[in-house]
């Protein structure tokens, strides 16, 4: 029996020395601002000096160039201790890290699409709207990038909303909306 909590013991505190291999990504519908939704993500263990992050540029089957990193702002890596780290944008949906292996975790703020009339419009069902109280419509790649060589790592998604609101899903459209 104390072998048993023992072994459970230290498989339990090998996820905090090895770091995680995932992405866990964050987000509260609770607190836009602006119209913008603030994304968390801890980031996978990285083992380079330097890393990009990067936001989706195109969906697959739409053939349209979207550019979702336009709509993001306040990009800001961290290390455990929360200190940030020098990043450098390098185009409109990349983002380079330096010191990226003491990269923990990342923060920036995303824009919803539907309000943007440019030349650049994307069609809603490809895009994300955040009408508070109203409806929450995420599209993964219009939030949520990835990191350089990290393409294939699992994917966890916490999602606080507010009370009274249920998921919806069509095709793979998460929508958010005010029970009935």
């Amino acid at each position: 029996m104390r072998h048993s909590v023992l072994i459970l013991l230290l498989i339990f505190i090998s996820q905090f020395g090895f770091g995680q291999d995932k992405y866990q990504y964050e987000i509260d519908l609770n607190k836009l601002e602006n119209d913008q939704l603030k994304v968390k993500l801890l980031t996978p263990k990285i083992q380079m000096d330097e890393v990009v992050f990067y936001l989706p540029k195109i969906v697959p089957g739409t053939y349209s160039i979207y550019d979702f990193g336009r709509f993001m702002s306040d990009f800001t890596a961290f290390d455990a201790q929360g200190n940030k780290l020098k990043t450098s944008n390098i185009d409109v949906n990349s983002i380079k890290i330096f010191n990226a292996s003491k990269l923990y975790s990342i923060e920036y703020k995303i824009d919803d699409s539907f309000d943007d009339t440019g030349d650049n419009f994307i069609f809603q069902p490809a895009g994300v709207n955040f009408d508070a109280n109203k409806n929450y419509q995420i599209n993964t790649f219009g939030l949520f990038g990835y990191l350089e060589n990290k393409l294939s790592l699992p994917f966890r998604l916490i999602i606080s909303h507010p009370q009274g609101f249920m998921a919806v899903q069509q095709w793979k459209v998460l929508t958010w909306v005010k029970s009935q």
